[in-house]
């Protein structure tokens, strides 16, 4: 059994993260589990931070996710929040080119595109 650890950060239940473990679950090819957590899992095969500006430092081998624009003007969403731990990571995944663009003009290059999309079941 391969184990993809989804990392929280924290305890507060989000309803969008839920979807897409569910979404992940419900692909996942047999002997790959997805499992969710507030802190990184020991002998996960990989971890995929979802909310890596909640950590002082990232376990790996990891993933994050960009799931936010990050050109928001809330100040808990700035970059200057995040730039460490995606630094960190072994790969960035943003979900469009925009994304991409703006980290590599931030000198962080270790990133894919991974476009996602409106599913209706979820």
């Amino acid at each position: 059994m391969l184990l993809v650890n989804h990392v929280m950060s924290n305890n507060v239940a989000s309803g969008i993260f839920s979807d897409i473990i569910s979404y992940y679950r419900s692909f996942a090819p047999p002997g790959i589990e997805h499992v969710a957590s507030a802190s990184a899992t020991l002998g996960g095969m990989i971890r995929h931070y979802h909310r890596p500006n909640l950590e002082s430092r990232l376990s790996g081998p990891c993933v994050v996710t960009v799931h936010h624009d990050l050109r928001d003007d809330d100040p808990s969403l700035t970059v200057q929040h995040f730039t460490d731990r995606y630094r960190e990571a072994n790969r960035v995944i943003c979900l469009n080119t925009l994304q991409r663009d703006y980290l590599a003009a931030e000198g962080i290059t270790n990133t894919v595109v991974i476009p996602h999309g409106y599913h209706a079941r979820y």
